[in-house]
């Protein structure tokens, strides 16, 4: 959806198990960063990647309140609830550069207008936005 690109970079904030981020190493090469504030999680994450063979980087931070410079990616992931992106938007807004590309899973970022979005096979939708 969000077309990554090799060697592009991908945050997922808020990456749990490391999923995404492993998904995104493998099938498209993407130096993948993850953040993630829940110590287990962190910790499986951190795990799940090296026994998976991949090559990213994981960060134990709260992305609400720490230190996260959002200009180095190119695309975005998010898969959080709807009231965390009103403590996100600026954020976005600031540090984002444009032409980033924000792949939202589930809940839609009330304060854009998706670029794109599909539904899939479970009804779930997953929503693109790009920058301005």
């Amino acid at each position: 959806m969000a077309q990554l690109k090799p060697r592009e970079t991908f945050y997922d904030l808020g990456s749990g198990t490391g999923r995404v981020l492993i998904i995104a190493a493998k099938k498209f090469s993407a130096k993948v960063v993850g953040f993630e504030y829940s110590r287990p999680l962190y910790i499986f994450s951190k795990i799940n990647m090296f026994l998976r063979g991949v090559d990213g980087k994981v960060y134990r931070k709260n992305f609400f309140e720490d230190d996260i410079n959002l200009e180095k990616a190119d695309v975005i992931f998010l898969f959080l609830t709807a009231k965390a992106f009103p403590k996100l938007r600026s954020r976005l807004e600031n540090e984002a550069r444009p032409g980033t590309r924000i792949v939202v899973y589930l809940s839609p970022l009330l304060f854009w207008q998706p670029d794109k979005e599909i539904t899939l096979k479970d009804k779930t939708k997953v929503r693109l936005y790009i920058k301005k």
